[in-house]
């Protein structure tokens, strides 16, 4: 039998069992609160206005989420769940959730071109093409802003960096070898 931590770094996926070693968010997140006396009576409320308009409740309380989004629910600005719900068909309370989608396909945009100077003091013009996907869409709507944006500057400042510290005919000759050193990069800096 393989030890859970060692198949926890020898794969993409994370286990976690001891709640203590869960990676912390920048900002604090209250899923864990109960809910107050004011937000209980505002769902009691919510669920008898769903009873009443019944049929025409289900228009608003349903949602139909693709295979490739998942939806953040926060009730009242508070976050609902510690998972994000989907894909599949979720069921809101109208007046008191909101929803916020996140698209977890492969996306990808160009890098700018900029130049460079390298090591040897060589001005160099160079663009690239990043692809990402979102792994965790609590986190990413939690804890990051833009995360198309900050993936962005992310990348050139990779880019920027590891282009910098070699010499022009390195950069002509391995590129291979920059490669990995980008993925090693991007690996220790990782956004969700």
């Amino acid at each position: 039998m393989t030890d859970p931590a060692v198949l926890a770094q020898s794969s993409s996926v994370n286990i976690f069992h001891d709640e203590s070693i869960l990676p912390q968010r920048n900002v604090k997140t209250s899923e864990n609160v109960p809910p107050s006396c004011a937000e209980k009576t505002f769902y009691v409320l919510s669920i008898i206005l769903i009873v009443l308009t019944l049929p025409w409740s289900l228009i608003c309380c349903i949602r139909v989420m693709s295979e490739y989004e998942r939806a953040v629910v926060l009730r009242l600005g508070r976050l609902r769940t510690k998972l994000p719900r989907g894909p599949g068909v979720i069921f809101l309370v109208p007046c008191i959730d909101d929803i916020v989608v996140v698209d977890i396909r492969t996306r990808s945009f160009d890098l700018d071109r900029q130049a460079i100077l390298t090591r040897d003091s060589v001005t160099i013009s160079i663009d690239g093409v990043v692809y990402y996907s979102i792994k965790s869409p609590l986190d990413a709507m939690l804890q990051v802003y833009d995360p198309e944006e900050a993936t962005e500057k992310l990348a050139m400042t990779t880019l920027r960096t590891v282009a910098g510290t070699h010499k022009l005919m390195d950069l002509l000759s391995s590129k291979e070898y920059l490669s990995n050193q980008i993925e090693e990069r991007r690996s220790s800096c990782r956004i969700n």
